[in-house]
Parts: structure tokens; C-alpha cells; sequence
């Protein structure tokens, strides 16, 4: 008899709350690429390149596909999260900011728009870094000359990566200083050079 009372409540609870379905959606699952997993390891990027951050998404929902983008972030000395751009199609992105020499967290957040409780986050850690000069050497990578042949040392491909307003035309003086060091052992090189 007891049996058979929880069969009639189980009924009862049942018929009260509706049928009971599968779950159709569930939260996107987002992974970072290319960057740090915290402050401390984070990857480091230049800060005279073009930053693309990017993110692989896996999206499980039946009903819809319909999400939204929303990317956000800070540098390691702000507090608050700034906004750094809303996407609707994960492969078109606008804005364009600016990052100075320091780290930054930067954050997308996933979510559809049918179920907005399902949601998701990651985050990726940079590190911006100033770049070094680049040096630029024309020539072989080995040559053979004659002690009384002139050896011509050309270096005008080197230049600042962050310095954007040098074109190959250009006829402003290099801010660029050049030494150039001669050795005949590359583990030693000489500590004479030329200027």
C-alpha cells in the first residue's frame, strides 16, 4: 500500500509541474589561443604589431544558434574592465585601440540569445613589449674578397619598428646609431668596432 501512495504522488508532482525534457542547450565552451593562462605567464607581444586575439568556440544548442560576442579587457594596472569591442559574427571584429608597454588581460564572453543564462567566459594574459631594432644586412651570408678589394657594409634595411613614420623614401635623418663589430671567432667578437 505504501508502494503504490508513492506512485500517486509521484503522478500528482508530475502532472503539476509538466512533462520533464532534455536539456536542448548548454554553455558555450570557449579556449583562448595564443595567450598566458595568468598574469604571470603571460604571452608576450609587440607592441609595434597588429593584435589579433583569438578564440575557438563550441557551441551545443538545438533550439538556436543565435549567440552574441563581446570582447573586454584591462592592463594589470587598471582596475575596472574597459569595453574593446562588440561582435555579432565571430569573424568580423572593429575597433582599433592602442596598447602601451604593460600587460593586459582580455576577456571574451559568449552567450545566446535565447538563453541568456547560458553564458560563458575566458580570458588570455599578454604581455607588450617594446621591440628591439631590426637589423638588416644586405649581402651573402658568406663572401670571399681580396685584401686590397673594397668591402662595401650595407645596413639600410635595418630599422625602429616603432618608429612608423620611416618609409624607404624618406629623407629625414636616421635616428638609428650604427656599430659595426669585426671578428674572426663569432663565440668572441672583437670589442673594436666601427661607427
Amino acid at each position: 500500500m505504501k508502494e503504490r501512495l508513492n506512485i500517486c504522488v509521484l503522478v500528482v508532482f508530475l502532472s503539476k509541474y509538466g512533462n520533464v525534457r532534455a536539456q536542448k542547450c548548454f554553455v558555450p565552451s570557449i579556449n583562448m589561443q595564443n595567450s598566458g593562462s595568468s598574469w604571470e605567464f603571460a604571452v608576450d607581444k609587440s607592441i609595434a604589431e597588429k593584435s589579433k586575439f583569438k578564440a575557438s568556440v563550441s557551441i551545443d544548442c538545438r533550439d538556436s544558434k543565435a549567440v552574441t560576442y563581446y570582447w573586454s579587457g584591462r592592463s594589470e594596472s587598471e582596475s575596472a574592465m574597459t569595453s574593446y569591442g562588440y561582435k555579432n559574427k565571430p569573424k568580423y571584429s572593429r575597433g582599433r585601440f592602442k596598447f602601451s608597454n604593460e600587460k593586459y588581460m582580455m576577456c571574451l564572453n559568449v552567450t545566446f540569445v535565447l538563453y541568456p543564462e547560458l553564458t560563458s567566459e575566458a580570458c588570455g594574459y599578454y604581455n607588450y613589449i617594446i621591440p628591439d631594432p631590426v637589423c638588416e644586412i644586405s649581402g651573402e651570408v658568406t663572401e670571399s674578397h681580396d685584401v686590397m678589394e673594397m668591402l662595401v657594409l650595407d645596413a639600410s634595411g635595418t630599422y625602429d619598428p616603432m618608429d612608423h613614420s620611416k618609409t624607404p623614401s624618406s629623407m629625414e635623418p636616421d635616428p638609428l646609431t650604427y656599430e659595426w663589430f669585426c671578428s674572426t671567432d663569432i663565440e668572441r667578437p672583437s670589442l673594436s668596432g666601427f661607427k
